[in-house]
């Protein structure tokens, strides 16, 4: 059993190293800068929030954290904050920041993303999720997510790679994949996982 006293900020701000840079991309300027927000109920077995991006947009098909480029003047909370509330309808109110773990630029996507770690109370019927950005918001537990069984690493192309989680039909790779993967790691829920086990992206999750 997993248990919300895990999720304290001060283990997020543990000293760690994740997420190289995509392999075999190019050194380029980054074009952004942006928050995701990834929230945890607080369930005694803690859930993970996701959302998968509409089709006609940027993404679109992904399994993504809510979360999009910071306006002028905000901090990445208030980004992810804002953002979660645009996509699916959950008020600052109802989450409590428990910490963010440290910057990463995506040479990919040209973008460096803060990563904003949250919890709420998990009830999924009170989201409102905004069609125009999201097909579909969904929880998966921990405990799922580190099952052995539900890993992968993910490839796309001759040399992209990283972490990846596969779950109900659902496949979950790139920056959403390796900042869950991260953050399980840095809050000691991860198990040992077969990393020889490659997967490509389906198409319909690129």
């Amino acid at each position: 059993m997993l248990h919300s006293d895990r999720l304290e900020a001060a283990e997020l701000r543990a000293d760690f190293t994740w997420l190289s840079e995509t392999p075999g991309c190019e050194d380029r300027a980054i074009a952004r800068e942006a928050a995701v927000m990834m929230l945890l109920s607080e369930d005694p077995d803690p859930a993970v929030l996701f959302t998968r991006r509409a089709r006609g947009i940027k993404q679109g098909g992904q399994v993504s954290f809510p979360g999009g480029a910071r306006d002028r003047g905000e901090t990445p909370n208030q980004t992810a904050l804002r953002e979660t509330f645009e996509e699916v309808g959950l008020p600052p109110s109802e989450i409590a920041i428990i910490g963010h773990v440290p910057s990463r630029k995506f040479t990919r996507l040209k973008v460096d993303v803060v990563p904003v770690v949250g919890r709420w109370h998990g009830d999924m019927s009170a989201l409102r999720v905004s069609e125009a950005e999201v097909c579909e918001a969904f929880s998966v537990p921990v405990t799922q997510l580190v099952a052995p069984e539900n890993r992968c690493t993910w490839i796309l192309g001759d040399v992209a790679r990283g972490p990846g989680f596969v779950i109900d039909g659902r496949f979950i790779w790139g920056m959403t994949a390796a900042i869950t993967d991260a953050v399980l790691r840095i809050m000691d829920f991860e198990q040992e996982w077969d990393a020889g086990r490659k997967l490509a992206v389906p198409p319909e999750f690129q």
